[in-house]
Order: structure tokens, then C-alpha cells, then sequence
């Protein structure tokens, strides 16, 4: 994940994840709203998307074959409702996924939203190949900017099922201050697997 902002994004051990003294309160720039701006640790993005019966979506593991090791699997002429949660607390208002511009719904606690993806407008993946989807997260001052390995199925074909439950995906980055270079982050992919 990028940050559009003049701070430094280092890579970073992702096991700081789950340590929440590695955290910092951040800040938007505006009273009781927050901004990676202004933050100074560790910040994490928690990524998920799921059909409308709720069922999440299953990865691939590609190996080398492809930009990415592993491939998230949607359908087309589908929707699915993608839930974030930032860890500490920031704020946005929209996201962008593949030339859609979906507004954000803020959930009950700080930090959470959630928003529908239709990708009826989408084509199929051809095969061999994979579609990178640039997302981008819009806040008051600052955007948080990922690209997603994806290959897109027709809505009937039940290979979109195969591989394992993605549970969410988790982004991280450290801030530091008086830094002007952007890096990018590491992803932790959470499987049901991964959570046995």
C-alpha cells in the first residue's frame, strides 16, 4: 500500500500486527478524526470482501508465475460488500476499485466501514493472465493506495470457489516522520486455514 503523503512507508516485521503498543494515535487534521498524516508507528489496513450470502472469496496461490503470489478470485455480475478496519482509527470517505467510486458507510466502531462492489461491468479473465485493480482509500487530505492481483470468473463457473477462504486481508506501514520516500508495505493474506 502507498501513501500519498511526504512521510516514509518502510517495510516492517508483520508480526507488529498483532502487538497493539506498536501502535500510535493518528490524526486527520481535523478535531477527532485521524489521518496517517499525522501518525507516527505502525498503521494496518483490514481488508475483506464477501458475497451477499456472506460466503468469502477464495485465493490462488500462483507461485512466480505472476506479479504477485497469491490472486484474489471474484465473479462477474456480482456484488460483494467489502469491509475495512484501520487500526488506530482513520478516516475516509471513498474507495476506488476498478474505475468504480463507492462511497463508504461508516460502521459502529471508529475506524470500520463498509460499501457494495457490483462487477457487472466487468469482463472475464483470460486465461493465463491476471487483471491488476488499483484501490485507492480517499480521506480529507491524504489517499492509502494498493494493487490487487485478481483474476475475474463468469458468475456460473464454480472454479471461482476452488482454493481457500480469504478471511481478510491485512495491510501494513510504518510512518515515520521527517522521511520523504514512499515504500511499499507487506500483506498478510488470513485464511480459514491460517486462523485453525
Amino acid at each position: 500500500m502507498s501513501l500519498n503523503t511526504s512521510r516514509n512507508l518502510s517495510l516492517w516485521d508483520s508480526s507488529s500486527l498483532f502487538n497493539n503498543s506498536q501502535s500510535r494515535n493518528c490524526s486527520f487534521g481535523s478535531p477527532n478524526t485521524s489521518s496517517v498524516s499525522n501518525c507516527d508507528g505502525v498503521c494496518a489496513l483490514h481488508l475483506s470482501f464477501r458475497e451477499t450470502n456472506g460466503k468469502p472469496i477464495s485465493i490462488k496461490h500462483d507461485g512466480v508465475r505472476f506479479t504477485a503470489q497469491k490472486t484474489f478470485k471474484f465473479r462477474t455480475g456480482s456484488i460483494y460488500q467489502i469491509t475495512l478496519r484501520t487500526t488506530p482509527p482513520m478516516e475516509f470517505q471513498t474507495l476506488s476499485i476498478a474505475n468504480s467510486e463507492l462511497s463508504l458507510l461508516p460502521l459502529k466502531d471508529p475506524g470500520e466501514y463498509m460499501t457494495l462492489w457490483d462487477t457487472s461491468h466487468i469482463s472475464p479473465t483470460k486465461d493465463l493472465t491476471r487483471e491488476y485493480l488499483q484501490v485507492t482509500l480517499h480521506g480529507w487530505e491524504n489517499s492509502l493506495e494498493h494493487t490487487l492481483q485478481c483474476k475475474f470468473y463468469p458468475k456460473s463457473n464454480h472454479h471461482a470457489d476452488f482454493g481457500p477462504k480469504l478471511d481478510a486481508v491485512m495491510w501494513s506501514c510504518r510512518v515515520e516522520r521527517n522521511l520523504n520516500a514512499n515504500r511499499w508495505d507487506n500483506s498478510i493474506f488470513v485464511t480459514k486455514e491460517w486462523l485453525l
